[in-house]
């Protein structure tokens, strides 16, 4: 099983479980999946914690909700909380380099770049940014699995 890290506050069950193995002989390899970019899902059933807009209506980013001109133009105080989120996690890795990690980045963010039509391009911008800032960050410390859909995989 792995350990879902999708928003600031589920890190803190992720050093609980890193805590939990480095007590146990043989340490035991702990996945976590991390799932928390900026507009992340595109306006699916999982917005997430960060909007490019900076606000969440019934668990949605609102700019999916009605994509019109008035959509962001840019993302970076989403992007800054995001690597802030990123460095979090760092630092709880960083305190329980005995136990062995395997991450599963963004499982859907690949998948959501390619997808005509599934994102907006501030968005899929930043995507690639977070994704690019994650995986230097995260696989100093850890491995590091980036999802890339498959064939027949739609939004």
């Amino acid at each position: 099983s792995a350990i879902w890290v999708s928003s600031t506050k589920a890190i803190d069950s992720a050093h609980a479980a890193l805590a939990e193995a480095s007590t146990m002989s043989p340490v035991p390899l702990v996945t976590l999946v991390v799932y928390n970019l900026p507009n992340r899902d595109c306006g699916g059933a999982s917005s997430g914690e960060f909007c490019c807009d900076g606000s969440i209506v019934d668990g949605q980013c609102p700019q999916f909700r009605n994509m019109t001109s008035t959509a962001p133009r840019d993302c970076g105080r989403a992007l800054q909380k995001y690597k802030d989120f990123i460095n979090r996690l760092a630092a709880v890795l960083g305190r329980h380099k005995k136990v062995p990690t395997a991450i599963i980045l963004e499982p859907d963010a690949l998948g959501m770049i390619v997808t005509d039509g599934a994102c907006d391009v501030v968005t899929i911008d930043n995507f690639r940014k977070g994704l690019k800032y994650a995986t230097s960050v995260l696989s100093q410390l850890s491995s590091v699995y980036l999802d890339a859909a498959h064939g027949k995989w739609s939004p």
